[in-house]
């Protein structure tokens, strides 16, 4: 009973050590968007709309069926952004669509957002 509770105390800590910086700094950080507001799943802009299910199509396969779209966002200036979360090989990704306000896309982040250690 002693050997199997320091054994899951000892993983617990070992996962929330590598598991914490992902979530808690390096993601937090790296949102290009925080600060923007969310605006729904579905714009109203045809323009923004036919170019980011464009950008989820020509995808690799192998990702593309994983992506799904979190998003319209916008950043009070007359930017908006589209946000597409994938999952490849263990890893979470998002990718940032970012239009000016000509509705012309300008930039495309992306970024980890975790990891699956299991």
């Amino acid at each position: 009973m002693l050997i199997a509770s320091v054994f899951c105390t000892g993983c617990w800590h070992v996962f929330n050590f590598v598991r914490h910086p992902i979530n808690e700094t390096f993601a937090r950080h790296s949102d290009p968007t925080a600060g923007w507001k969310f605006t729904g799943w579905r714009s109203t802009n045809e323009v923004i709309t036919a170019d980011y299910q464009d950008y989820i199509q020509k995808l690799p396969s192998k990702i593309k069926d994983s992506a799904f779209f979190e998003g319209i966002l916008e950043d009070g200036t007359g930017q908006h952004a589209a946000k597409i979360r994938l999952y490849s090989d263990g890893t979470v990704w998002v990718h940032v669509l970012i239009y000016d306000r000509s509705d012309r896309r300008i930039k495309v982040i992306k970024y980890v957002y975790d990891y699956d250690l299991m």
